[in-house]
């Protein structure tokens, strides 16, 4: 697609002249060079346009290894996992989730939850076993 151009005259040290390379005309071939033998075409490849001068990134330098000859320990899932949990617990301002666990901890774990319950369960069917006798009895 054809974009409309214009073509503007500036003197060659305004900055819009900077900004811009300066345009050279293509160089018309040379009759020295030899011809390139093509069965298709008679017409020598035009050479890709040249590249317009960009900005230019800062040269940047690699950081030194370290020089400890022994490996590092790698870190595992459940390593990092430790690691973040303490840091969660140590960086809340609040002391309530600190309370809250030594709570829980104090009430007993999981297994005496369990326990629990199951003793609970059977005083239930005791006490249903008993009153479902002394219906029998009553009748």
């Amino acid at each position: 697609m054809n974009y409309p151009s214009e073509v503007v005259d500036v003197p060659e040290d305004s900055p819009e002249a900077k900004k811009w390379p300066r345009w050279n005309p293509p160089e018309k071939e040379d009759s020295s060079e030899p011809l390139q033998s093509s069965s298709t075409s008679t017409s020598t490849p035009k050479p890709p346009p040249a590249k317009r001068p960009g900005p230019r990134k800062p040269k940047t330098s690699l950081t030194a290894l370290p020089s400890s000859k022994k490996p590092t320990k790698k870190l595992s899932t459940l390593d990092k996992s430790v690691m973040d949990w303490r840091v969660h617990i140590n960086s809340q301002r609040d002391s309530t989730i600190k309370d809250e666990l030594e709570a829980n901890r104090r009430g007993g774990g999981y297994l005496e939850k369990v326990e629990f319950l199951r003793r609970v369960e059977e005083r239930k069917d005791d006490v249903f076993e008993n009153n479902k006798a002394r219906k029998r009895r009553k009748l």
